[in-house]
């Protein structure tokens, strides 16, 4: 396989790197960056590897950072973020990449030639399970983070 490739997907930037070579049928996983370190698709992909499993691994930019960041850079954002963390940067980040993450995943499928069922969990599980504990930990922290977050703004409809 080549080396590393950068692009957009769905106008979302990435950063994705080939499976292991002699991959058959290879699936994709897909990892968003944090807004601190590792806060770039380069620094999440040199933190979270994830060099074993059998897909192309696609680290995602976030909205609001690197590229995508707001005309007056991240003054702007410690600005928004110094009136409202949550509802000014955290909330509207994790909003925007939610909704654009099924369009850009579909896109990187046809950029990079992963079929529709290479990455089901059965496929992956029958492949490696070695970093699939690692990710959903990752996922769950996040994503409980988030919901608590939202839950203390009193936000309680997504």
């Amino acid at each position: 396989m080549s080396d590393r490739r950068t692009g957009t997907a769905a106008g979302v930037p990435y950063l994705a790197v080939p499976p292991p070579e002699g991959t058959e049928n290879p699936g994709l996983v897909a990892v968003l960056h944090g807004l601190d370190h590792p806060n770039s698709e380069e620094t999440m992909a040199a933190t979270l590897p994830l060099q074993d499993v059998p897909a192309w691994r696609v680290y995602l930019g976030l909205p609001m950072s690197g590229k995508r960041s707001p005309e007056g850079g991240s003054e702007e954002i410690m600005r928004r973020a110094s009136e409202d963390a949550l509802m000014n940067v955290q909330a509207p980040v994790m909003e925007q990449a939610a909704e654009e993450l099924p369009r850009a995943i579909e896109d990187l499928r046809r950029q990079l030639g992963v079929e529709d069922d290479a990455d089901t969990p059965d496929t992956m599980d029958e492949r490696s399970n070695a970093d699939v504990p690692v990710l959903q930990f990752l996922i769950h922290v996040h994503l409980r983070f988030f919901v608590a977050a939202w839950a203390a703004q009193g936000c309680h409809s997504m």
